[in-house]
């Protein structure tokens, strides 16, 4: 990762413009004191009193200057110093009568910190216990829970070092605890409910980071406060994976008399607050708002994913271009959630996630629909569709009725050419199967083509940084559903009319010629076909489904697990009709084969034409017989594909197709 321009600020000097990095420059290597979950995370919240206002005395030394390890300041004794910022200092300290670790944040001056951080109450923002008045120096002691770990920043910053496919939650986890001083967990002591961010891989553990922060900043807009300096350094991660929201000095608190101060980092702020930042205009600023927070958690997931910032500079003109896709400086990434980041970071805040609430819920589905796409097999077929799927998608489907094609004149051929009137009955056939052909077929493939068009033309667009509207994405995922049960239709409708109209018209061209066992074979050859090309048909499909087009037509999921369990349901009990079908080839070919015994007689049997038929009708009961097996290993595999996509079985990659 490149090194990034220091984070800029308006100066200090401007009384409109602050800057705070709390905990920015946690120190690493030094072991911190031993340490229990009841100190760090503290009681429930007490009832919160700001201390008075006490004179500050010019022309005396910065008391915040002379702070030192070991000092007392009024209940506290000062440990070591956690970071620093233009607001103040921050120790790690213990609060004496309660023999609890707390971080001590020591200012000269007010702010709404802590009234603002009084009212959350919330998992993933560090908790204000107090703030008092030291009366011998005149400074403001702000008592929050103390959280074992590190920024975000430092994470990032280690994380840099690593190749990107093992930059995973476990790996976030191990760095936490090295820089933070802290052992690393014990591998048996990770399990999935105290451990979410230790089973994620890169891309679930942003999705999960980003939910949590999500809902963070949801509780503290629910409360009214927004917190308008959202960014990495403001991000800290505790040794056992839990990430909290911090410094809340820029806050917006609503009541009236409260302090409010304008701030925020540029790097990571909306066009309108950049705008709003330049100017004291009142309606400038009252544009800053929920939709603005969301925007600077869409650029730290950006730099989550990247390793970089979107912008090259703290321009709002740049911000108002477009929105920037990580995907293109990382093109493994899925495509859903390029998409959730390139909404959080839209210069419309009307085009954003409406509310933080909003944005977690759709992370935590990426996370669930990134999980359940990896779990779905993906074997060479699989890979190739992917990466040409609409070549691959319009050739495969073909497969089982060009098979079709062949079993009907192969078949027919090698039958009539031992019949006396071959000549007539093989000019007829072949007239009327041609004409039959160019009529049914161009009218089914045109249908097929354009039930699949739809679909394809949304999974392209989805794998594209081109804008696509949620309800074309749910009605292009509701016509792949459809698309196999159509596809066997549409395939049935093609070849079996076949078996009824072709022998009837050879039958009026030449009623002397044409017998009912001649017209029986005809029939029988379109049939077998027509069973050959649906039910080959409908695995192609569900394949296309299962694999491909399903997994990638979301866009904001919310619960897909769920979706998917509603959504798939009728799959299994489809695959399982198609394995009948699949059986009934071999067993109607083996019907005909023994009819031909029974029926044929004694000059029959020695002719050279019936000794061919008989090798033809037992290659079709062998090729009926592999296909009903191939037929059983895909569905097998497909209903793998199925219950992994709702989790309620396993997959196998090794037997994927």
């Amino acid at each position: 990762m490149t090194t990034d321009p220091p984070e800029d600020r308006k100066p200090q000097a401007d009384p409109s413009v602050v800057a705070t990095q709390i905990f920015d420059s946690v120190e690493s290597g030094r072991e911190p004191p031993p340490h229990n979950g009841s100190e760090s995370e503290g009681g429930g919240l007490p009832t919160f009193e700001a201390p008075a206002k006490a004179p500050i005395v010019r022309g005396q030394p910065d008391p915040l200057a002379s702070l030192a390890p070991g000092q007392r300041l009024a209940q506290f004794e000062l440990i070591r110093e956690l970071g620093a910022g233009s607001f103040g200092r921050v120790f790690l300290a213990r609060h004496l009568p309660l023999d609890r670790l707390v971080a001590l944040k020591v200012t000269a001056q007010h702010s709404g910190e802590a009234r603002a951080l009084a009212r959350l109450e919330h998992d993933h923002i560090v908790r204000v216990f107090a703030e008092e008045l030291d009366a011998a120096s005149g400074l403001r002691l702000l008592s929050m829970q103390y959280v074992p770990g590190t920024t975000l920043t430092k994470v990032m910053e280690t994380l840099a070092e690593m190749p990107a496919p093992s930059r995973s939650g476990r790996a976030m986890i191990r760095a936490v605890a090295v820089l933070s001083a802290e052992r690393p967990p014990a591998e048996e002591s990770i399990g999935r409910e105290s451990w979410p961010l230790a089973h994620c891989d890169r891309v679930e553990a942003v999705c999960w980071l980003g939910a949590r922060l999500a809902e963070a900043l949801d509780h503290a807009h629910h409360q009214g406060v927004l917190h308008r300096d959202v960014k990495p350094s403001n991000i800290l991660l505790h040794v056992n994976g839990r990430v909290l929201l911090t410094d809340f000095n820029l806050a917006a608190d609503p009541r009236p008399g409260e302090i409010q101060i304008f701030g925020g980092t540029p790097a990571y702020m909306a066009p309108e607050h950049l705008d709003a930042f330049h100017t004291d205009d009142p309606a400038a600023r009252a544009a800053v708002d929920a939709r603005s927070d969301v925007y600077s958690l869409g650029v730290v997931l950006f730099e989550l994913i990247t390793g970089q910032r979107p912008f090259r500079t703290a321009s709002a003109e740049e911000r108002r271009e477009m929105a920037p896709s990580p995907r293109q400086l990382v093109p493994d990434l899925p495509p859903v959630l390029d998409r959730v980041v390139r909404r959080c970071l839209d210069p419309d805040p009307r085009n954003r996630y409406a509310s933080a609430g909003e944005l977690a819920r759709v992370l935590d589905g990426c996370r669930e629909l990134v999980a359940l796409s990896r779990a779905v097999p993906a074997g060479p077929l699989t890979r190739a569709t992917r990466k040409r799927p609409l070549l691959v998608a319009s050739t495969l489907p073909l497969i089982p009725h060009l098979v079709g094609a062949l079993v009907v004149f192969g078949y027919t051929l090698v039958w009539v050419s031992s019949h006396p009137h071959r000549a007539i009955l093989q000019g007829h056939y072949a007239q009327m199967t041609m004409w039959y052909s160019l009529l049914v077929f161009p009218i089914t493939g045109g249908i097929a083509y354009a039930l699949t068009r739809p679909i394809w033309r949304v999974y392209l667009l989805l794998m594209s940084t081109t804008p696509v509207h949620p309800d074309e994405v749910l009605r292009a995922r509701r016509r792949a559903l459809r698309k196999p049960f159509l596809g066997m239709l549409l395939s049935g409708a093609g070849w079996l009319p076949g078996a009824i109209v072709l022998p009837l018209l050879v039958w009026m061209m030449a009623p002397d010629v044409v017998t009912w066992e001649v017209l029986s074979h005809y029939c029988f050859a379109f049939v077998i076909a027509g069973l050959i090309a649906l039910t080959y048909t409908e695995f192609v499909d569900q394949f296309l489904l299962l694999c491909v087009a399903y997994p990638a037509l979301w866009i904001d999921p919310v619960r897909p697990r769920e979706v998917a369990r509603v959504e798939l349901e009728p799959v299994e009990r489809r695959l399982r009709v198609s394995q009948v079908l699949s059986v009934m080839v071999p067993l109607a070919t083996g019907i005909v084969l023994m009819a031909g015994l029974v029926s044929a007689g004694p000059e029959q049997r020695a002719s050279s034409g019936y000794r061919a038929f008989l090798i033809v009708v037992a290659g079709l009961i062998g090729l009926g017989l592999t296909g009903s097996w191939l037929a059983v290993l895909m569905s097998g595999r497909l209903s793998r594909a199925a219950a992994a996509l709702t989790r309620t079985g396993e997959g196998d990659a090794s037997e994927a197709p």
